[in-house]
């Protein structure tokens, strides 16, 4: 994965050329579905290589910031301050749509970011070590898809 990126994506500055290369790879899907099973490994060593690899997979590969319209900031907006209490139903329509959005721009990293993000909410509440190394993926997801852990968040409820 490092080779990958320092020979083929580093030397890129032009965004546009990098998201062009990354939408024409089949390759990363293929780990991350094997990382979703490794994940939930009985041996600890197995699971911590697994986040390690999808921490790095997510630092490397994941828009640093995705550029929303005003109106998707607002929702953002709306959404993280109502999380608690909860939001209005009409607005759970908009959150998919901006979900759906956001899986179908990663495509090349996850063959159904929805469900990804699912298994590894579930293998955060269930696993007790490396925790850390998930919620630094948490984090950067949250940069750079923050509506489909809200949308995870949604289903939840």
């Amino acid at each position: 994965m490092d080779e990958f990126y320092k020979q083929l994506l580093a030397p890129l500055s032009d965004l546009k050329e990098k998201e062009a290369i990354l939408m024409g790879t089949t390759f990363m899907t293929q780990i991350t579905a094997e990382l979703l099973v490794h994940l939930s490994d009985y041996y600890d060593t197995v699971r911590e290589e697994a986040q390690l690899l999808l921490v790095c997979m997510t630092q490397r590969f994941l828009p640093p910031q995705i550029a929303l319209q005003q109106e998707q900031l607002d929702l953002a907006q709306v959404l993280r301050a109502n999380m608690h209490q909860g939001w209005a139903n009409k607005l759970n329509g908009q959150l998919k749509e901006a979900a759906r959005l956001e899986a179908d721009m990663l495509e090349y990293l996850f063959t159904d970011a929805v469900t990804f993000v699912a298994g590894v909410v579930a293998i955060f509440i269930d696993e007790s070590t490396g925790r850390e190394n998930l919620m630094n993926f948490f984090k950067l997801l949250n940069v750079a898809a923050p509506f489909l852990l809200m949308n995870d968040f949604r289903i939840a409820k």
